[in-house]
């Protein structure tokens, strides 16, 4: 498993590399790229209605054939239920029935033990130490 960091100094990737990590304020030097997955972590940031700057370039620059954005932190909490279930989400007609895979537990070892078909991979994180630390640990465990 080969990683990369872009942010904090590193303007550039490994374009041969299995997972790029990358923080927010530095996604403008990715703009154009392709991933099999984009994970985005903090993602109440992309909530704003400006287009620009990360906002944009995460939504838009940076393509993917898979798109998730995690978040814990709703801006407005009126009208979200937190017990709405997937099986009652999709009978609704909210999402198609289709395979959910959440890492539960560390998500290095998640991605590690799925990489084959999430490949290559894209992180975004709002923190360059926790991109930083993230990417460590793929490195780490890629190697076993």
């Amino acid at each position: 498993l080969s990683t990369c960091v872009v942010g904090d100094g590193e303007t550039a990737c490994d374009r041969g590399a299995t997972v790029t990590v990358c923080v927010y304020a530095s996604v403008h030097n990715l703009e154009g790229n392709k991933f099999r997955i984009k994970i985005v972590d903090e993602a109440h940031h992309l909530e704003r209605r400006e287009l620009g700057g990360f906002t944009g370039l995460i939504k838009h620059g940076v393509s993917a054939d898979m798109v998730a954005h995690f978040s814990a932190t709703f801006h407005v909490q009126q009208g979200i239920d937190f017990e709405y279930g997937i099986d009652e989400a999709i009978e609704n007609g909210y999402v198609c029935d289709f395979m959910v895979t959440a890492p539960i537990g560390p998500k290095e070892a998640w991605i590690l033990e799925n990489r084959k078909r999430l490949i290559p991979m894209f992180l975004v994180l709002n923190r360059v130490d926790k991109a930083r630390h993230c990417a460590r640990i793929l490195k780490q465990i890629g190697r076993s």
